[in-house]
């Protein structure tokens, strides 16, 4: 029951994670980003349907492969790289599936997806699959279907691991500030207010903006700390 999605019977991200080092693996993370609004728009009950809708299209002509369910709409899985051929134009492929949208309780459900694909099989799955979700991610913000991921992918996952894990040292260490940006009233020609803008003096990294930690400490439950100490 640990390893299984229990709406879907899938195996879940903790079953993948698991598995030995696998040579010769492609990992493929698929990244639906709408999943959450849409199953909460759903009766309970057409959840599985869903979820049977999407293993359809990911699976076309890979039946065989298993897919892994992760929560908020991952979806993974491992390509033997002989039988995988071009990686790109099989992603590419599985995005033209979702062009056209799930009928689900005999509703239209249109999904957002987007792909990240990692080739490095000398790494631990935990890894691969970070960076494979990291390349997704950084997909949509680039208006692509799907990023392969690379060494700075890798080393932007560290990172922001690191980062994340100090934030609460570098609070109580006074390395986070907060800079206050005057609000000018045009019509009173009168400073009306300011904004607070939290900035991080990092020690190796130098001045951090906000969109560099913020909203990662938002991901990783770990924003309260941070809020009290703009308050």
């Amino acid at each position: 029951q640990g390893i299984t999605n229990v709406v879907s019977g899938l195996k879940n991200l903790n079953a993948l994670r698991e598995l030995d080092v696998l040579r010769d693996t492609v990992l493929v993370v698929a990244n639906v980003r709408n999943f959450a609004s849409i199953r909460s728009a759903l009766p309970s009950e057409q959840e599985r349907e869903l979820v049977d809708e999407i293993t359809k299209r990911l699976t076309v002509g890979s039946e065989q492969i298993e897919l892994y369910q992760g929560d908020a709409g991952v979806f993974a899985w491992l390509m033997d790289t002989h039988k995988a051929g071009n990686v790109g134009d099989h992603v590419e492929a599985i995005h033209s599936f979702f062009r056209s949208p799930l009928i689900v309780g005999g509703r239209a459900i249109q999904l957002h997806v987007t792909f990240g694909v990692d080739q490095d099989d000398t790494r631990l799955l935990p890894n691969r699959m970070g960076t494979a979700l990291v390349a997704s991610q950084q997909a949509e913000k680039t208006g692509r279907r799907w990023l392969m991921s690379d060494a700075e992918t890798s080393k932007d996952v560290e990172w922001k691991l690191d980062l994340i894990g100090r934030l609460d040292t570098a609070i109580n260490n006074g390395e986070l500030w907060v800079a206050y940006q005057p609000k000018l009233d045009l019509a009173t020609r009168r400073i009306c207010g300011a904004e607070a803008l939290v900035r991080w003096t990092h020690p190796e990294r130098g001045q951090l903006a906000p969109d560099e930690f913020v909203t990662l400490a938002e991901e990783q439950n770990c924003i309260g700390n941070l809020t009290a100490f703009v308050l």
